[in-house]
């Protein structure tokens, strides 16, 4: 059964990277090749960096909010969108952990397919021994990582 589940997985990653492939052939833009925008810029640890900037803006809509309602009529902040309070108290925070959440489940699953694979891929002579460690400490950390998250996870209501 195992065995079975293996070979699923090998041939679902392999079916995904020539799929893949042709879509990430050329550069979206001309200082950065496909294949790092592929690898680096859409990385997990990408999107979280990205991620804390997003909430850095949140934190600043609030200010502004609270500076524009002092100065502005409330059907004009009204009007911008995402100026109640519910939303900017509630929804931000819990808007943004969602989306951590997520991209720390996807990164998880993701390294524990890469360990499961670079096992199988032993097993057959096409990895090794350096390489299925090298995806199970990557495995782990995700594991760590993502532990992390949830032991400090909590919903804003």
């Amino acid at each position: 059964m195992r065995r079975k589940r293996a070979v699923q997985v090998l041939a679902l990653c392999g079916l995904f990277g020539l799929a893949l492939s042709g879509q990430v052939a050329k550069p979206v833009h001309p200082d950065e090749t496909a294949e790092y925008t592929y690898e680096k810029r859409f990385s997990c640890e990408q999107a979280l960096l990205f991620l804390k900037n997003v909430r850095g803006a949140l934190s600043s809509f609030v200010t502004l909010t609270e500076e524009a309602k002092r100065k502005l009529p409330a059907s004009k902040v009204k009007a911008v969108g995402n100026t109640e309070w519910d939303v900017q108290t509630l929804g931000f925070a819990n808007w943004a952990n969602a989306i951590e959440g997520a991209l720390r489940r996807q990164d998880l699953e993701l390294k524990r397919l890469r360990a499961q694979l670079a096992e199988e891929k032993l097993k057959s002579g096409c990895a090794t021994a350096r390489e299925v460690e090298d995806a199970q400490r990557e495995y782990h950390a995700a594991q760590r990582a993502f532990q992390e998250f949830w032991d400090r996870f909590a919903i804003a209501d």
